[in-house]
């Protein structure tokens, strides 16, 4: 069994989620769900389970009951100490494969986040935006958000 996420892994999470939550509900984009929920890419693996995910609207139909049943457009990873190899090398092929259309890999040791976005068949990186910038998404038009606000802990 793994070790229970860190309060710092927990922060950046609930920070960014409820960020992205808030802007797509304005908007009418589609949905975020958050880690625990399996999501099945065909026959690349078995299950993942995304910290953060964003599925658009017209593509809601992949999100059952009890798994998603397909690449998510935009997936976030935050990093472990027991994961960040995982997160960095396979899961970024894996979602590269799989067809994921944007992906974020959040940083808290470092106060970083790396975002890369697919183009032809692989992922490119867009930009490693640090503390004092701010990072914004492809997939989700408009949408930007402090890194420090990601990052910021609950006082």
């Amino acid at each position: 069994m793994n070790p229970a996420p860190s309060t710092s892994h927990q922060d950046a999470s609930i920070n960014l989620a409820f960020e992205m939550t808030s802007f797509v509900r304005q908007r009418h984009l589609g949905k975020v769900l958050t880690a625990p929920i399996d999501v099945r890419l065909g026959d690349f693996a078995n299950p993942v389970q995304p910290d953060i995910l964003f599925v658009r609207k017209e593509r809601l139909d992949i999100i059952q009951e009890r798994w998603i049943d397909g690449p998510p457009d935009l997936i976030v990873e935050i990093l472990s100490p027991g994961n960040w190899i995982d997160d960095r090398r396979t899961k970024y092929r894996l979602y590269a494969l799989a067809g994921v259309r944007e992906y974020w890999i959040v940083d808290p040791k470092k106060g970083e986040i790396d975002v890369y976005v697919l183009r032809e068949g692989s992922f490119a990186q867009v930009g490693n935006f640090g503390a004092r910038e701010r990072v914004r998404s492809e997939v989700l038009d408009g949408f930007e958000i402090a890194v420090s606000a990601v990052l910021a802990a609950d006082e």
